[in-house]
């Protein structure tokens, strides 16, 4: 079982089925939204980090949080 378990969510954004392996699920609203959807919407940031990988901050077009990735 994946992170959305078997139930069938869509994007909020365009409005097709997402699953696991190409959406984020907001942890506060539970609202779904495709990764390409995030970056269409420029609703992803990258933050470079020096000696760690980078981080990518998402803000779910839904309810506004933000959370990083």
């Amino acid at each position: 079982m994946g992170l959305f378990g078997s139930d069938t969510y869509y994007c909020t954004v365009c409005g097709t089925e997402a699953d696991d392996s190409n959406a984020e699920q907001c942890t506060q609203c539970g609202s779904v939204t495709h990764h390409k959807c995030f970056k269409d919407t420029s609703n992803a940031k990258v933050e470079d980090n020096l000696i760690t990988s980078d981080d990518v901050v998402l803000r779910c077009p839904d309810c506004g949080h933000v959370g990083e990735v």
